[in-house]
């Protein structure tokens, strides 16, 4: 939490991947970080995660987890960009739903 307030206050990235062994990530959708991205939304930022903005995923389980990208709206875009430039993007896990 600090380091997403001091992002808030002083401007970067919020990084919370996940990895080649676990896509979904650390951090729980629903409670932690659907929460930091509504208040990154409200603050004018961006989130992402896997290949949605993270607001528009419905959770389809009390305690599924996510990767978690948030910070300013070009940071977030440039560091899409990169990610889909990768060699070796992460894959999306099955069962998303997104709203939109």
């Amino acid at each position: 939490m600090a380091d997403f307030h001091r992002n808030l206050i002083q401007g970067g990235v919020y990084l919370y991947p996940g990895s080649y062994d676990k896509p979904e990530g650390k951090l729980r959708m629903l409670y932690e970080a659907q929460p930091l991205a509504f208040l990154a939304h409200q603050a004018g930022g961006a989130t992402w995660c896997h290949h949605h903005d993270l607001l528009d995923v419905t959770p389809t389980s009390l305690h599924q987890r996510t990767p978690l990208f948030t910070g300013h709206a070009s940071s977030i875009s440039r560091l899409r960009s990169m990610i889909a430039a990768s060699a070796h993007p992460v894959p999306e896990p099955a069962g998303v739903r997104v709203l939109r």
